[in-house]
């Protein structure tokens, strides 16, 4: 996973490259309130992994946390807020969050959105880095 970071000087905006992601997909249809996915090939994904259901950059993908894996089933910590289709895409995250420094200092604490756009507006000093 890689985060790019790009800034208009005033701004900083993260977005995530999804192509280099383990991936899998959706061995059956989900309906909303679902706590446990079953998928075609689970390699690669452990428990406390983020996972992205959906195509990362649709309005049609969340951010979850898998809390065990038995077989084929990752059970999830909390329940789908969406439907899914049988196949679609499961990418697992290295993460769920960025974290904006200036110098040593933390700035803030922001949630990756499925959707690509990650916004902090910050004050800060230009003479740091």
């Amino acid at each position: 996973m890689r985060v790019i970071i790009s800034n208009d000087l005033k701004r900083l905006y993260g977005n995530i490259d999804y192509s280099i992601l383990e991936k899998t997909q959706l061995d059956k249809s989900y309906a909303v309130g679902s706590s446990g996915i079953t998928v075609v090939n689970p390699s690669g994904f452990n428990a406390n992994d983020y996972i992205c259901i959906g195509e990362p950059g649709s309005d049609h993908s969340e951010i979850l946390q898998i809390s065990t894996i038995s077989g084929t089933t990752l059970n999830l910590s909390s329940v789908l807020i969406q439907q899914y289709e049988k196949r679609d895409s499961i990418y697992r995250l290295a993460y769920n969050q960025i974290k904006f420094y200036e110098s040593d200092v933390l700035l803030a604490t922001v949630d990756i959105k499925p959707d690509f756009w990650v916004e902090s507006s910050q004050a800060v000093d230009t003479t740091l880095y």
